[in-house]
């Protein structure tokens, strides 16, 4: 049987299992916040019980941890944001920004919802208890398009930090900001980035996600097949996808013309995968405040779905793995360099240069410094397999598609394949009910841009 076969066989039975609509949150949470009887995702939401985030909260919701979402605009009003420690920065002009309702506030309210959503019927998200700060690209949702452009965005990412933020979520193109992602990381502040969508002229992942470091997100389906408008890596700017994430019909909620917002509307591409992986690294932060930066994303690309060993592995398809915030959530980033890996030249770099020995018991360390590894084991052999480390040199996939993603509960494994498409620069147009977002049909440009 072919890998996507078992994927698909392995998804559906778990799915099966996860759609009676268990509560999640059936018992108080370790970070002291008692779950109320709202706090449920509504039935049938397949990247919930994927993700097993019933089993992750009862670790932490999120309390304590900061997110900065930049995105189009945001509707404050929605049920799921009731309760939701959720605050409008200013605008990328520097004005007060006000929340919006409509068609304009469509995409960024989404994403708001899927980071710390409150349940109360729609969707109850990653992170409930973290707090979220909106910093808005479309201050005049009435006009076409959206008015900031990669400079105006630059400041937002450069105000996000400086505020405070511990996580950045961008599900949107905005060019060239290597120097706001390097400030970002000199702060310790993770940014993660929808990797973009194939479009008629290109392939290849949007910036910033395609620039070199960056933490470029991607996204698959329930059925463990990848999206076909998957991005691939840049080559030329030594940019590759980092992981995977639900990102194909997760209902995340959405604007439906004519009917308003819609709770558990599904939305196709990157951006959700993106925003679900913001209020997972949300989750890391708030239980384990002392690591940095660093440490998480070390974390998260170590310790994915199915991976027992430690080591890295890379896939043009999946990147590192599919996302597994329970999995990272078991595992302390202090042992990890206080390094952040995705500045290597390529892959094949980053698995030669941090393998699974690179973790340290915090309990057994010597409080000597930590030093990154030499790509062998203590018997002299590769941290990856030959084929692996090819790939991840050349920019070729040498898989089928498939990736583990996580564990369901019975010890039986939960396969997913994940690839993703950009959603951010959809206009103002009629997105029918159950349809893939407007990315999935236009083309992407280098930046946010009024049509």
């Amino acid at each position: 049987m072919s890998i996507r076969a078992v994927l698909a066989a392995a998804l559906g039975s778990t799915l099966l299992v996860g759609s009676v609509g268990a509560p999640a949150l059936a018992r108080p949470a370790a970070d002291g916040v008692a779950p109320s009887a709202k706090r449920e995702p509504a039935p049938r939401q397949w990247w919930y019980d994927a993700m097993r985030l019933d089993q992750a909260h009862r670790t932490t919701t999120g309390k304590g941890a900061q997110v900065a979402i930049i995105d189009t605009a945001l509707d404050t009003s929605v049920p799921e944001l009731r309760g939701a420690d959720v605050s409008l920065g200013t605008d990328c002009f520097g004005k007060k920004s006000r929340p919006v309702t409509g068609m304009a506030s469509d995409h960024g309210t989404a994403m708001t919802v899927g980071v710390v959503g409150q349940g109360n019927g729609g969707v109850l998200g990653v992170a409930p208890d973290a707090t979220v700060r909106f910093y808005g690209i479309d201050p005049d949702p009435e006009r076409q398009g959206f008015e900031c452009d990669s400079v105006l965005i630059a400041k937002q990412i450069r105000k996000a930090v400086d505020e405070g933020a511990d996580v950045i979520s961008m599900s949107l193109g905005a060019g060239d900001q290597t120097e706001e992602l390097a400030h970002a990381r000199d702060k310790g502040v993770v940014v993660v980035m929808a990797a973009g969508a194939r479009t008629e002229d290109s392939t290849a992942m949007a910036l910033p996600a395609g620039l070199r470091g960056s933490f470029a997100v991607l996204a698959g389906g329930s059925d463990g097949l990848p999206w076909s408008e998957n991005p691939v890596g840049l080559a030329d700017l030594d940019a590759w996808p980092t992981i995977t994430a639900p990102g194909i019909e997760t209902q995340l909620g959405g604007v439906v013309e004519g009917r308003g917002w819609v709770q558990g509307e599904p939305r196709t591409g990157t951006s959700g995968a993106t925003a679900i992986t913001a209020g997972s690294f949300a989750l890391l932060r708030s239980r384990y405040p002392e690591a940095t930066g660093n440490q998480l994303v070390q974390t998260v690309i170590h310790q994915v779905g199915g991976n027992d060993s430690g080591d890295l592995s890379w896939t043009m398809k999946a990147g590192y793995g599919g996302l597994s915030v329970v999995r990272a959530l078991e595992t302390d980033p202090a042992g990890y360099p206080d390094e952040y890996p995705l500045l290597q030249e390529n892959p094949k770099a980053v698995i030669a240069a941090y393998p699974a020995n690179v973790y340290q018991d915090p309990a057994e360390k010597s409080g000597s410094e930590q030093t990154t590894g030499s790509g062998d084991e203590p018997d002299g052999t590769s941290t990856a397999s030959g084929a692996d480390q090819s790939a991840a040199a050349d920019g070729a996939s040498s898989d089928e598609g498939g990736v583990p993603f996580l564990p369901i509960a019975g010890g039986a494994a939960l396969l997913l394949a994940l690839a993703g498409g950009l959603v951010a620069w959809q206009r103002r147009t009629r997105r029918p009910a159950a349809s893939p977002d407007a990315s999935t049909t236009r083309s992407t440009p280098s930046a946010p841009t009024r049509g």
